[in-house]
């Protein structure tokens, strides 16, 4: 069996709840400690790396900057789903990230347990969404999973949370779950969402 990373964070929530940033932020600064950051790309509707339509992986060492998709690297692996939802295809979508995910820890072992890994998702929270996230991290087995709320899903995120993590053994698991960007309204005036 392969050593499981250093960290693998998984970054959920709603979407337009700014779990892309975060998830570039959080992959900036775990690439300060450790050099290099596997990027595991779950959102086939508006991904921040690879195409759309594809599930994605790729190892980043340089940081992320700049306006989305600017200079991504190339993926070191990724599959094909064909659809921009996993909606209709959400056997084959989980599938696609689990064989993904299983090929680089064999072809990368000594990568796999010193290298973080980010898993950015869909923002699909409801309903099947729900079952996705958790079958998704029943097989990757995260340390540490991230909720983005609004004030408004704040009750939701604490929920989704829980259903993803209700099932997970691995020690040290921590949820978090953090508020969104602030949005600029109409008149000009910033409030949080």
């Amino acid at each position: 069996a392969v050593d499981p990373p250093p960290v693998l964070c998984m970054v959920c929530g709603a979407q337009k709840m700014g779990k892309s940033t975060f998830a570039r932020l959080l992959s900036n600064r775990l690439l300060d400690r450790h050099g290099a950051v596997v990027w595991i790309e779950c959102d086939v509707g508006q991904p921040e790396m690879g195409a759309p339509g594809l599930v994605s992986l790729s190892l980043l060492t340089h940081p992320m900057l700049g306006p989305h998709r600017f200079d991504p690297p190339a993926p070191a692996e990724q599959r094909f789903l064909g659809a921009f939802s996993p909606e209709l295809h959400s056997s084959l979508y989980v599938a696609l990230v689990l064989s993904m995910w299983a090929q680089w820890q064999a072809q990368h072992p000594a990568e796999c347990a010193r290298t973080p890994v980010v898993v950015n998702t869909c923002g699909w929270v409801d309903g099947l969404g729900v079952d996705l996230l958790q079958r998704l991290s029943l097989a990757l087995r995260p340390s540490h999973i991230v909720c983005v709320q609004s004030t408004r899903s704040r009750g939701r995120a604490a929920e989704l949370g829980a259903a993803l993590a209700c099932h997970l053994t691995r020690p040290g698991l921590r949820l978090l779950t953090v508020p969104s960007y602030a949005r600029v309204h109409a008149h000009g005036t910033r409030r949080p969402t």
